[in-house]
């Protein structure tokens, strides 16, 4: 996978929306195989399956510009995990498994051990 770019302007994130796309058996394999460069700084996903929510994306680039507190834009991940909280939680609908949104990357690039349960 040749994600990110060296550049200024090089791709520095990047949100996989499907399910499963970091499920942490297959990422440890990943993470041992090296099949990306280091350019990339964070990869967004889940680690399980996932529900299809039509506010979820729509919530994550309101927060990473603006925040949820007007004039105050979160951090590429606050905003991916606040936005899978707003988008699942308190919809009147209940789910029938526990979805886990995930990020992995900066230097170590291993997934968080702090994943989002929804």
């Amino acid at each position: 996978m040749n994600l990110g770019g060296a550049g200024t302007n090089g791709l520095k994130w990047m949100a996989i929306l499907a399910c499963n796309s970091l499920y942490q058996p297959n990422w440890n394999s990943m993470n041992r195989n090296k099949p990306y460069n280091s350019n990339l700084h964070l990869l967004l996903g889940a680690a399980t399956d996932s529900y299809e929510n039509r506010n979820l994306l729509l919530y994550w680039a309101k927060y990473m510009n603006f925040g949820k507190v007007p004039n105050s834009p979160m951090t590429i991940r606050a905003a991916w995990y606040q936005a899978a909280q707003d988008a699942y939680r308190g919809n009147g609908f209940t789910y029938p498994i526990t979805m886990k949104f995930v990020v992995a990357g900066d230097s170590a690039w291993r997934i968080e051990l702090d994943k989002l349960h929804c």
